[in-house]
């Protein structure tokens, strides 16, 4: 069964980790599963990526940046989604909304244009959005040791963006909210618990 499911939450949410642990656990159960990031994802993309993470960019320089990323990576999806395998991505379009929307105002049906202009198909079928507090995001930004222009953001900033991503969850269908206080174990449990009720994976 393919199935597209993306990580979403501010920047040290866990969200990178508990994608990383689930492909690790599917590899192990011999499931087809591969995971990506965006931006990036592809050769080509990820040049992008070293631009957009470290570059002050004008919002919508920006937004048509990670736009070409994200097409020349959606090619990729699309491709193993049609062998039935399980696409695991770090970030996706609920990042473009809370980051392009909410934050540079860019209007949403301008995203959505965009985003539909690679495919109509092209949203994710979940989404797992890691909830924690901007107190702790903080405090565990200052611990990483490679830093990118996003890592910079203020308390105030990491505030908004949490709202933003709360908005989002409230007005998408396919969001499951997870609390990223919890133990890391802990998380990693109640997704493969969702996974298995949505019947995605077998217990």
């Amino acid at each position: 069964m393919s199935k597209f499911i993306t990580f979403e939450g501010i920047d040290a949410s866990g969200k990178s980790t508990q994608a990383k642990i689930l492909y690790k656990i599917l590899k192990k159960r011999k499931k087809k599963v591969i995971i990506t990031r965006e931006p990036g994802g592809t050769k080509f993309s990820e040049k992008i990526r070293k631009i957009v993470v470290k570059d002050k960019i004008k919002p919508l320089s920006e937004l048509f940046l990670f736009y070409a990323a994200r097409n020349e990576h959606f090619n990729k999806i699309k491709k193993y989604l049609k062998k039935k395998y399980i696409v695991i991505c770090d970030r996706y379009i609920h990042s473009t909304y809370v980051y392009q929307q909410h934050q540079q105002k860019i209007e949403r049906k301008f995203i959505q244009h965009l985003q539909n202009k690679i495919s109509r198909y092209s949203y994710p079928d979940l989404t797992f959005f890691i909830d924690i507090s901007s107190v702790e995001a903080k405090k565990r930004l200052k611990l990483r040791k490679k830093k990118d222009k996003f890592d910079y953001y203020s308390l105030k900033q990491m505030n908004f963006l949490r709202k933003a991503y709360h908005k989002e969850y409230k007005r998408g269908k396919n969001i499951i909210k997870l609390d990223g206080n919890k133990k890391k174990k802990q998380i990693t449990i109640e997704i493969l618990d969702i996974l298995t009720k949505k019947k995605i994976i077998n217990g």
